[in-house]
This record gives C-alpha cells, sequence and structure tokens, in this order.
C-alpha cells in the first residue's frame, strides 16, 4: 500500500520511488532532453533565420531562437529582437553573424554560390549611387539636359523671323534661330537683303529707299559707294534748303557730307549735276567759326579765294561746293543740290 502510494506520488510530480539519488537523476534526464529540444528549436530557427537574411539580401538581425543552454524556460518560436549574432558556444550559432549583406549568388535555399559582399548596401550613399561612386548607374558622365535656345516665328520663311521666341532645345517647325524681320509676311524683307528704290524699308534698318549696291537712284538722289570708304555711301540729291537738305540726308540714316580730305572731296566733285550743293558745314553758332554737322571742327578746308566772306548782308552761314569744286559761303535758306552720306 505504501509503495502504490509512493508510485502514484512519483508520477503526480515527476520523482522516482528509490531514493533522492534516482530523483535527481530523473529530473536532469528530463532537464536534459528539455534543453535538448530546446536547442535543436533555437537551432532551427537560428539555420532559418540565417537562410532568410542570405536568400533576401536582409534588413535587419536574425531571430536565432531560445537559448541554446537547454533552458526549459526558453521561447521555442525564438524573439525577433534577439542578438543576431546568437550565443557563440551554442549549437544555434550557424553562420556568419553579418545579416543584410546581398547574397549576389543565392539559390533559394539559404545556400550562397558567390560573395556574400558583393552589392553590399551602404546607408550613407545617396539614393541611385552605386559603390564605384558613379551616379545613374550609366558611364559618360551626361547630364541628360539640353540648352534651350530661342527661335523665332518665320512666317514668309525666308530665314528670319519676328515676334516672341519659343525656348526649345530643337528646333520647332516654322521657327528660326535669326530674328530682326521687320516685315515677316514679305519675304523680299529682312536684314540679309539689299535696299531698293520701292518706298519700302528692304533690309530692315529703319531707313527706306536709302542707298546700296541695289539701289544707284531714287527719288531725285544719285547714290555711290566710295573704294576708300566701303561701308559708306555718298548721295547728291536735288534740292532744298540747307535745313531741309539735312531732314532728307538724315531720312535716308545718314547726314549731310563732311569732306575732310582733298580725296574725298574731289570724289564727291564727281558727283555734281553741273550745280553747286550743299554740304555739312556751318557757323550759325559764331560767326567765322565753321564745324561739321558730326560736332568736329573745321580741319583740313578748301574754299574758294576770299571766301567765306559773308558777304550778303552778313547772313551766310552755310557752306556749298562750287562747280569748280571749290566751297564758298551762302545763305542757309537758298534751295541748292545738295550731298548725304550714309552707312552701307
Amino acid at each position: 500500500m505504501r509503495k502504490m502510494s509512493c508510485w502514484v506520488l512519483a508520477a503526480a510530480v515527476g520523482l522516482a520511488c528509490n531514493g533522492g539519488d534516482e530523483a535527481t537523476s530523473t529530473t536532469a534526464s528530463t532537464d536534459s532532453n528539455t534543453g535538448t529540444s530546446d536547442a535543436s528549436v533555437g537551432s532551427d530557427a537560428a539555420t532559418s533565420g540565417a537562410q532568410t537574411g542570405g536568400s533576401t539580401g536582409g534588413t535587419g538581425g536574425s531571430s536565432t531562437g531560445g537559448d541554446p543552454s537547454g533552458d526549459p524556460s526558453g521561447d521555442p518560436s525564438g524573439d525577433p529582437s534577439g542578438d543576431p549574432s546568437g550565443d557563440p558556444s551554442g549549437p544555434s550559432s550557424t553562420g556568419d553573424a553579418t545579416v543584410g549583406t546581398t547574397d549576389v549568388g543565392s539559390t533559394g535555399d539559404g545556400t550562397s554560390t558567390g560573395d556574400e559582399t558583393t552589392g553590399m548596401i551602404d546607408p550613407t550613399m545617396e539614393t541611385g549611387e552605386s559603390t564605384d561612386g558613379s551616379t545613374g548607374g550609366s558611364s559618360g558622365g551626361s547630364s541628360g539636359g539640353c540648352e534651350e535656345l530661342p527661335w523665332y516665328p518665320d512666317n514668309d520663311n525666308d530665314g528670319y523671323g519676328a515676334g516672341e521666341p519659343e525656348y526649345a532645345c530643337e528646333q520647332p517647325a516654322g521657327y528660326v534661330d535669326q530674328d530682326g524681320d521687320c516685315n515677316d509676311d514679305n519675304e523680299f524683307a529682312n536684314p540679309g537683303v539689299d535696299e531698293k528704290c520701292d518706298g519700302m524699308d528692304n533690309d530692315c534698318d529703319s531707313y527706306v529707299d536709302e542707298g546700296s549696291p541695289m539701289n544707284g537712284f531714287c527719288d531725285g538722289c544719285d547714290f555711290a559707294i566710295w573704294d576708300q570708304e566701303p561701308d559708306t555711301v555718298y548721295a547728291r540729291c536735288s534740292s532744298g534748303s540747307w535745313f531741309a537738305a539735312r531732314g532728307h540726308c538724315q531720312s535716308l540714316g545718314g547726314d549731310l557730307a563732311t569732306l575732310k580730305s582733298g580725296a574725298e572731296n574731289a570724289f564727291a566733285h564727281a558727283m555734281l549735276n553741273n550745280e553747286s550743293a550743299w554740304m555739312g558745314l556751318e557757323d550759325q553758332a559764331v560767326e567765322g567759326d565753321f564745324n561739321w554737322v558730326d560736332g568736329t571742327d573745321l580741319g583740313w578746308s578748301n574754299w574758294d579765294t576770299f571766301q567765306p566772306d559773308n558777304a550778303i548782308l552778313g547772313n551766310e552761314d552755310c557752306a556749298e561746293m562750287r562747280t569748280n569744286s571749290k566751297w564758298n559761303d551762302l545763305p542757309c535758306q537758298n534751295v541748292i543740290d545738295f550731298f548725304c552720306e550714309h552707312p552701307l
């Protein structure tokens, strides 16, 4: 009866009835078995965590599971926040503690076939930057942008545009890179053509019917280009007072001619039409102090004999070239031909 009670009690508390040593041995055996089970579970969890980290590139620490030392209280499901390195003395340390590297050669079963350090993610690097310092995944250093240029609408297709530009990298249809067209509905009016005698500003310089290689005569003016000043056009026009003459010359983009050398004087003289002509010389401000209309003082001169004399009522303030190429002073109100000069 006593022996049966002992076995019943032993079964209830997990002890043996053969004395204290047997009870201790039974307890130790049970603890050992339990610890082995925990260690096995912990090892499996660690191995699974290492496989997951190796095949997916890893994002954090490995969950290694319970205490590999066999503590019966260990949680066999593993603590996700556990130390990724594990206990180096336990059987669950089965892999590299450096979890989070990209396993380039992963076969999907946790077996690494390549260098686990290849493609390591550096958290200090900017997005899109590789480990060799390049960006954008492209060699050559191209910025990928372009310089936007102004393009002008060209309605008459003459190569010159007008109006507000459109900015683009490539030339839009119907647009050109040259502006300055003063009449974008007329292909014969743009800065690239010569002026003609047609009452229109052909070359878009804001002046109408001035002299050019294509316009040798227009509105009572003969035009000529002097080879010693190839950028200047001279004109001999008829006829008007000194003031009216100056106004007409200015409408051509120039002024009354300033004849400052013998060669220039001779060139103008050859354009005379059997009568004298005004030039851009006057002393209206101070009698006897002649100046050119461009503001320069009189240097070289070609006065006729006894000239200037201010003879007619003391009112001869403007200079003319006589038919003999010599100069004389006359009242500015007299109506005669006149010399102009303007830029080509």
